[in-house]
């Protein structure tokens, strides 16, 4: 049985958001988790990254609408800011573990075309 594609909106919510492996799998861990909050460093022990790093992913989540604040501004919890997004990110959370190379491709595709500084020059 051949899998279902990836939705373009599906693919347009890595592109413009998740530049990196860590910044997916802090968002399906949250998104699994809601709405329990998590902290940098709680974040980085479980996705085996630097504090100041997963503080980075929680901060890019959370301008991008897909984070809300918990009972403390170092705390963040899933919160879509609206229902079509929270709609995007459960489709996401679904085709995942179906999906997952050809997701980890997507974002890897978006990180070497932004080349070596991330686009940022």
């Amino acid at each position: 049985m051949a899998k279902k594609p990836i939705p373009r909106a599906v693919r347009r919510l890595i592109a413009e958001h998740l530049v990196s492996v860590p910044h997916l799998e802090a968002l399906m861990l949250l998104h699994a988790s809601a709405p329990a909050p998590w902290s940098a460093a709680e974040l980085a022990q479980r996705l085996y990254i630097q504090t100041a790093a997963a503080r980075e992913v929680l901060d890019a989540l959370r301008q991008a609408g897909m984070l809300a604040g918990a009972e403390s501004p170092s705390r963040f919890s899933f919160g879509p800011q609206d229902d079509a997004l929270a709609a995007l990110v459960d489709s996401l959370a679904q085709l995942y573990s179906s999906h997952l190379v050809e997701i980890t491709l997507l974002i890897h595709a978006r990180a070497v075309a932004a080349g070596p500084d991330g686009g940022k020059t």
